[in-house]
């Protein structure tokens, strides 16, 4: 696939198919994503949060963390849990994010960890969580593929 530059900058980095990303999908979600509760207990799907207004503040379920080959619990900044991420799906995945944030859309991504964290495949599902007309922070669901 070819990326242009296009002068309307939500364009940029999309391909033929409208809303469509390398490697990537964004959308606009109908209403906020929220999950919680049982129906997640005892699943390989961990859930996420970034709090944006919150200086990037993450929460992650268990999933996440042994995704990540952490241990539960332990805080982590979003710079050290992104450079987990193979370069170009880190590339990819701060893309589709920056435009998920200026949009207030979602995205769901397939992305590779390094070498280091195991090199398995990841997939992303995000939305934003909006409040006075601005995203405040983007969460959703992680698991191995």
């Amino acid at each position: 696939m070819l990326v242009t530059v296009s002068p309307q900058p939500h364009r940029a980095f999309l391909d033929e198919r409208p809303w469509q990303f390398a490697f990537g999908h964004v959308f606009k979600p109908p209403g906020d994503l929220v999950l919680d509760g049982p129906e997640l207990s005892g699943t390989d799907v961990g859930y996420w949060r970034c709090d944006i207004a919150r200086g990037e503040r993450l929460s992650w379920t268990g999933p996440v963390y042994e995704l990540f080959g952490l241990p539960a619990g332990n805080e982590i900044a979003r710079g050290e849990a992104v450079g987990r991420y193979r370069e170009g799906s880190r590339a990819v995945l701060e893309r589709l994010r920056t435009f998920a944030i200026d949009n207030r859309c979602g995205f769901l991504l397939d992305a590779r960890m390094s070498e280091s964290s195991g090199a398995r495949g990841i997939r992303i599902l995000s939305a934003p969580l909006v409040f006075g007309g601005r995203v405040v922070a983007i969460h959703g669901l992680k698991r191995a593929i």
